[in-house]
């Protein structure tokens, strides 16, 4: 079985991991978001790209001139039939040639200028069309572009949310890594309270350690050993004096040598 710090280093290192594997798993949903909102944006910028590029193609000089000619030949050949008045003489059989001659000049003269008239309704109203259509084209341009717009500005107020929702991609990760945490923590509190008691047990069972007595450190004969916590033998047994108290033995190591014979 593990020991508890053991234990609790296993999962302190194992927090750490569980960690750093949800800030690595926030980090790729945020870079996917934001990558996901680039190529959005991307599409959108092409989509106005186009839309102006058709708009400027519209407008060219070239185009306006052919979108003009056709539509002066359409209107020409719908006012064409206006100016057909035929080429029979309004004059009977009888009449004189040079009245025949006459009519037949003013009538060709009318449709001279009906036709000028024609042709000229025709470029007039051509060019009002072309107008009238650049007009149409550059208005649905501009809407088409306002709508491009507004996609591509909705798309960028909800990235903030994506981002926010990408922040919990890891929240599995970090939970597990917040209750490894805790348990290494609870782990390396009970292995080092149970190390106290035994610590104190050992300092307490230490046998004590045995000390001379003064007269063995004195190299005296008939001396005893003195242990901690023992009774200490008296003065005058230590210096080797038979039948004297300890008061005695302490005074006659205090009598001065002329007296030393005296009992």
């Amino acid at each position: 079985m593990c020991d508890p710090l053991s234990a609790a280093a296993v999962l302190t290192v194992g927090s750490i991991a569980a960690n750093q594997v949800a800030a690595n798993k926030v980090t790729g949903a945020r870079n996917s978001r934001m990558a996901a909102e680039a190529l959005r944006q991307k599409g959108y910028q092409q989509d106005a790209n186009l839309i102006n590029a058709e708009a400027q193609q519209g407008q060219a000089a070239d185009q306006q001139k052919q979108n003009i000619a056709t539509e002066q030949v359409s209107r020409e050949r719908a006012l064409a039939p206006a100016a057909d008045v035929g080429t029979e003489l309004p004059t009977s059989g009888s009449a004189p040639i040079e009245v025949k001659g006459a009519i037949a000049e003013q009538m060709a003269d009318a449709l001279g200028k009906a036709r000028q008239q024609i042709g000229a309704q025709a470029r007039l109203g051509a060019y009002g069309a072309n107008q009238f259509n650049n007009s149409l084209a550059l208005n649905r341009a501009q809407s088409d572009l306002g709508t491009v717009q507004n996609f591509s500005q909705g798309s960028s107020s909800i990235l903030p949310f994506e981002l926010e929702a990408a922040n919990q991609a890891g929240s599995g990760w970090r939970t597990a890594a917040d209750l490894m945490r805790l348990g290494g923590t609870a782990a390396g509190l009970y292995g080092l309270t149970a190390m106290a008691p035994a610590a104190a047990g050992a300092s307490l069972a230490t046998p004590a350690t045995t000390v001379p007595s003064l007269s063995s450190a004195a190299g005296l004969s008939g001396a005893t050993p003195m242990t901690l916590g023992a009774g200490v033998p008296a003065v005058g047994t230590a210096a080797g004096f038979s039948g004297l108290s300890p008061l005695t033995g302490l005074f006659a190591t205090r009598v001065p040598p002329m007296y030393a014979g005296i009992r």
